[in-house]
């Protein structure tokens, strides 16, 4: 395992939403509003407010995994950012895109554009992104993959119709992000229609795209300059055979 990264869960997991974490946020209000103002105020009213999915734990369950989580919003995090200790860690979504070349599957590995807030210019798997209120399906409800793939789309011009099939990988704490992700391997078809579509879409994330046959991943990664891959991804490259093999698709 990656120094940076911790596993926390392997395959699927049911997620819980438990609102009631929601309150304790409530009793920081007045500091909160007064960070984000100031930091609003230094960004020249160029930021804004969304809600945003926090992670609070997960344990087994059974066979399963069980992830409780809450909703808050983007002040929140920006207030955390900026001094005020409120032990908020965001959900996010990471896939890995996995499409096959002459019956050969490959990954799809993206460069992050230079503006990006965490790991600028360094490769990963795609799509990733923040666990917004797109994955509330109910008042009790979530479902990240809601965001996996809108973010697919965003990122690649992907449509959700595109998709084969989604399969769970694992849940990991990224410590020096500060970001708990649940992870997916995501079975997209041809590969020409997904270089047409990404090739026509303008991205602010990502500089440039490219495939990599797994047989080939390992090598290619270690090829990489250090610290050039963003370390959910340097993971999730030793856990997609396993996945193959779980999707039967192998």
């Amino acid at each position: 395992m990656h120094d940076h990264i911790k596993l926390l869960a392997e395959g699927d997991v049911n997620i819980v939403l438990d609102q009631r974490l929601s309150l304790y946020l409530v009793s920081h209000e007045s500091e909160v509003t007064e960070i984000w103002n100031s930091v609003v105020e230094k960004n020249d009213g160029q930021l804004y407010n969304a809600p945003l999915c926090f992670f609070s734990g997960v344990e087994p369950c059974g066979n399963k995994w069980v992830m409780r989580v809450f909703f808050g919003e983007y002040r929140h995090f920006v207030a955390q950012r900026n001094g005020l200790e409120l032990g908020l860690t965001p959900l996010g979504v990471s896939g890995v895109v996995l499409c096959k070349v002459e019956d050969e599957y490959c990954a799809v590995i993206g460069t992050r554009s230079e503006s990006v807030t965490l790991y600028p210019r360094a490769l990963e798997f795609v799509p990733s992104g923040g666990v917004d209120d797109t994955a509330l399906i109910s008042k009790e409800r979530v479902d990240p993959q809601c965001v996996l793939t809108k973010e697919l789309e965003e990122e690649l011009g992907v449509p959700q119709d595109a998709i084969q099939k989604i399969v769970p990988i694992a849940v990991v704490d990224d410590c020096v992000g500060g970001v708990v992700d649940l992870c997916y391997a995501i079975f997209l078809g041809d590969i020409h229609l997904l270089k047409k579509k990404w090739c026509a879409e303008n991205n602010d994330e990502y500089e440039a795209f490219e495939c990599v046959p797994l047989r080939n991943l390992q090598s290619w990664l270690r090829s990489t300059p250090p610290g050039s891959v963003v370390p959910t991804t340097m993971v999730l490259a030793k856990m997609l055979k396993r996945v193959l093999a779980l999707a039967s698709l192998e």
